[in-house]
């Protein structure tokens, strides 16, 4: 199971779950709020969608939802031209995303630091093996 976060939109859920450094949006909060019952059939109409589904933990215990990322999200609201459409869209681009985008941000400069790091340690080793390595065989040849 992978963590997710929920912001609220006019009291409806709008679930994020993230997955291999990426984040995905629970599909049935989408459609739910723009008052559509067939999630799979708006995804076929609008996007070419591979089905990602994943369990996440609710209050009514362990469900498996189906995960879109956000360009099927925007694909979708793009489709539609009605109010709810629009307002949601709007808290989309105004709230979440730019939260989004910012953990994203983090998320990558902490990766960059670890592979600096990982990269530097490994550099230090070598030099410090061959030194290790080069001043033994110089020692042993003095003797």
């Amino acid at each position: 199971m992978n963590p997710f976060t929920t912001y609220q939109f006019r009291k409806m859920p709008v679930r994020i779950v993230r997955k291999s450094d990426k984040n995905y949006f629970v599909i049935r909060d989408i459609c739910n709020i723009l008052g559509w019952s067939n999630p799979n059939r708006e995804l076929a109409k609008h996007t070419e969608n591979v089905p990602l589904y994943e369990r996440i933990q609710t209050p009514g215990g362990l469900q498996v939802v189906r995960l879109v990322p956000r360009a099927d999200v925007e694909k979708l609201l793009a489709a539609n031209s009605g109010h709810k459409a629009l307002l949601l869209e709007r808290y989309l681009r105004n709230e979440v995303f730019p939260k989004l985008d910012a953990e994203e941000k983090a998320a990558a400069q902490v990766r960059a630091l670890i592979v600096g790091f990982i990269s530097t340690m490994h550099t230090l080793m070598t030099e410090q093996y061959f030194a290790d390595k080069y001043h033994g065989e110089r020692n042993d040849r003095r003797k």
